[in-house]
C-alpha cells in the first residue's frame, strides 16, 4: 500500500483490510481521529490520539460494549522524517466509517486524564498554567526518571509478582537472583518484604 497524505481535516485515511494495518500522517501537531471496532461485540469507538513525545505509544481501554481490553499503538514512522503510523489493534480492527460509534475516547500520553475518560478536566492541566518554568523542568526530570525505571525495572518486577502469586518458589528465586542463604529466601513473607522494598 502506498502512503496517502492526510486530509486537511485532521482525519487519517483508513487502512485497507488487506494491508499491513497502517494509516499514516506527517503532521505531529494534530489530533489523529481513527474509528475502530471491537472484534468481540462489534461496538465502534472513535479514537482521538495526540502524538506524544516518546513514541511508540501504546494505549489501552475497555470496550464500552463488552469490557474486553482493546489496545492500539501509535508509532513514529520510519518511512518519513516526521510522521506517525498506527499498527493493528489488539481485540479490534480499524474501520472506515464512524457511523454507529458508541463512544469517542481521547488519548494523550503527555497529559493525565481520568480513567473513564468521560470528564476531560484534569487537575494537572489546570495547575500546569500556574507553574513556573523551573517547576516544569523539575517535572520533566522526574518524569524521565519514572519512564526509565518503568522501561528497565517494571517488567522484571511484574515477573516477580507473577511468580509470587502463582507460588512458584524456584522461578521467583531465579528471577530475583536469590541465594539459598539470603535473608530474603527464608519464607514467602520475606520474599513479599523484598517485593515491597524494590
Amino acid at each position: 500500500m502506498g502512503v496517502r497524505a492526510a486530509p486537511t481535516t485532521g482525519r487519517l485515511p483508513r487502512p485497507d483490510h488487506t494491508c499491513a494495518g497502517f494509516a499514516e500522517t506527517t503532521n505531529p501537531n494534530m489530533i489523529i481521529r481513527n474509528p475502530l471496532q471491537c472484534t468481540s461485540c462489534g461496538a465502534r469507538v472513535i479514537t482521538r490520539t495526540a502524538p506524544g513525545l516518546f513514541p511508540p505509544q501504546e494505549h489501552r481501554f475497555p470496550c464500552p460494549g463488552c469490557g474486553v481490553e482493546i489496545r492500539f499503538t501509535l508509532k513514529q514512522s520510519t518511512r518519513k522524517k516526521v510522521g506517525f503510523s498506527f499498527g493493528r489493534p489488539i481485540n479490534a480492527k480499524w474501520v472506515r466509517s464512524e457511523k454507529g460509534a458508541v463512544k469517542t475516547l481521547n488519548f494523550d500520553p503527555d497529559r493525565i486524564a481520568p480513567k473513564d475518560m468521560t470528564n476531560l478536566f484534569s487537575p494537572f492541566i489546570a495547575e500546569s498554567t500556574r507553574m513556573r518554568f523551573p517547576a516544569h523542568r523539575a517535572y520533566a526530570r522526574e518524569e524521565a526518571l519514572r519512564r526509565a525505571w518503568r522501561g528497565s525495572q517494571w517488567p522484571w518486577i511484574q515477573r516477580l509478582i507473577v511468580h509470587f502469586d502463582k507460588g512458584n518458589l524456584a522461578l521467583f528465586d531465579k528471577e530475583a537472583k536469590l541465594k539459598q542463604d539470603s535473608e530474603h529466601a527464608v519464607s514467602w513473607a520475606t520474599r513479599l518484604r523484598l517485593l515491597y522494598s524494590l
